[in-house]
């Protein structure tokens, strides 16, 4: 199985120490059927973290897009995923996947945003393909933090074209 992040728990040293003035959306390729790609959040000056929202990254493929009546929707639902920058380039190497871009998102309430984060990442995610998304993550810390939001929608490959970024 592919390396998606590491599990993060209450205790963890991630969430303890986690500390950032600023953030990056981090825009990435998708895998298998997803033409859309993946949003990531990248916590700038500070703690050298990245996080995102995923399904539960042990149950079978990409199946429940298709027919979520095949009794996999368990992967509907899972906890966000931390990785430091060795962890995301392994992410990348074992994914298949490639970085897009990134974009600002030029946090005017940098507390606010860090408190959000080590509240979620502890919650469970609800995957919802399109809507309720990684994308959907990362606007969420921008959103605590008064940040910036980049345009484009709830799709990354949209998120991305909006920035001018070539996918």
């Amino acid at each position: 199985m592919a390396y998606e992040g590491d599990e993060i728990s209450a205790g963890s040293s991630i969430i303890v120490g986690l500390m950032f003035s600023d953030v990056e959306c981090v825009l990435v390729s998708g895998t298998g059927p997803n033409i859309y790609g993946h949003a990531l959040v990248h916590c700038l000056g500070g703690s050298d973290a990245y996080f995102h929202a995923v399904g539960d990254v042990d149950s079978p493929g990409w199946l429940y897009l298709v027919n979520p009546l095949l009794g996999l929707g368990s992967q509907l639902l899972g906890k966000p995923r931390h990785m430091n920058s060795a962890g995301y380039a392994r992410y990348l190497s074992e994914t298949g996947k490639t970085e897009w871009g990134r974009i600002s998102g030029r946090l005017n309430t940098p507390p606010g945003a860090v408190d959000y984060l080590k509240r979620r990442v502890l919650e469970t995610w609800f995957w919802g393909a399109v809507a309720h998304n990684c994308m959907s993550f990362v606007r969420e810390v921008i959103t605590a933090g008064h940040g910036t939001q980049p345009g484009g929608g709830d799709l990354p490959r949209n998120v991305a074209r909006a920035a001018g970024i070539r996918v």
